[in-house]
């Protein structure tokens, strides 16, 4: 909040008084007070407000969601597991797979919304950092596994886990 009233200051000057909540409170509120800007024979407030000030808020705010993540695609997955108390095998609809353009791996992370036991990334230096050197590893077995798999390339685990631990 504090980047945007500063960004919006420079651009704007004393055109506009800006006034932001704090960034621990509850809701997030931006006031903007027009300073000195009548309508005139050929731009209204309302459309300077919309021509010159419109497309600034838009690059520069983020309303909702997560700035690193730029794209969001989702599908329903069906997952299964088995009863534990009939040991059949039952199917559930009501998993969601969401596939992102840009990764944010600790702020996912921290969404109740997020199962943290299925969540992963293909960025390996960031599960390095969010995760521990162990995740790292294992996530980039995982890359080098599929990246493999897709060209059906076989490479026994024995090796790409010697490679690994040199890498690492």
């Amino acid at each position: 909040m504090v980047l945007i009233d500063k960004k919006l200051s420079e651009v704007f000057g004393d055109q506009i008084n800006i006034m932001v909540t704090d960034e621990n409170s509850d809701k997030h509120v931006v006031r903007m007070r027009i300073n000195s800007i009548e309508d005139d024979a050929e731009e209204t407030i309302a459309s300077y407000l919309k021509n010159e000030f419109e497309p600034l808020i838009l690059q520069c705010l983020t309303l909702k969601g997560i700035p690193e993540i730029k794209k969001v695609n989702y599908t329903k997955h069906q997952d299964h597991a088995y009863d534990s108390e009939t040991g059949k095998l039952v199917f559930t609809d009501d998993n969601w797979v969401i596939e992102t353009d840009g990764t944010a791996l600790s702020k996912i992370l921290c969404l109740k919304q997020v199962d943290a036991t299925r969540t992963i990334s293909n960025d390996n230096l960031e599960v390095l950092h969010v995760l521990g050197i162990e995740a790292g590893r294992q996530s980039l077995i995982n890359e080098l596994r599929f990246v493999f798999s897709s060209y059906g390339i076989y490479v026994n685990y024995r090796h790409i886990s010697t490679l690994v631990d040199v890498m690492t």
